[in-house]
């Protein structure tokens, strides 16, 4: 889980350990209701990753700090 704070840019890249370009990479928001509907209210979502890094967007800067679930699978 982490947390993905987009700022005013519209878009951030995080930091997380073992994602590779080839990785299969599920994210998800936190499922708490607060949590869940701003991250689908500000339109989030991941565009890009590389080694070790994942760049999150979206379509409206959201008003809290969004957490979400990460899932990486290596083949």
């Amino acid at each position: 889980m982490g947390e993905v704070v987009v700022t005013a840019q519209d878009s951030q890249t995080i930091n997380v350990s073992n994602v590779t370009a080839g990785s299969l990479v599920t994210v998800a928001p936190v499922p708490t209701a607060q949590n869940r509907t701003a991250y689908l209210e500000a339109g989030v979502y991941c565009s890009a990753q590389g080694a070790g890094t994942l760049t999150f967007v979206c379509e409206d800067v959201p008003s809290v700090s969004l957490n979400v679930n990460i899932q990486i699978i290596n083949p």
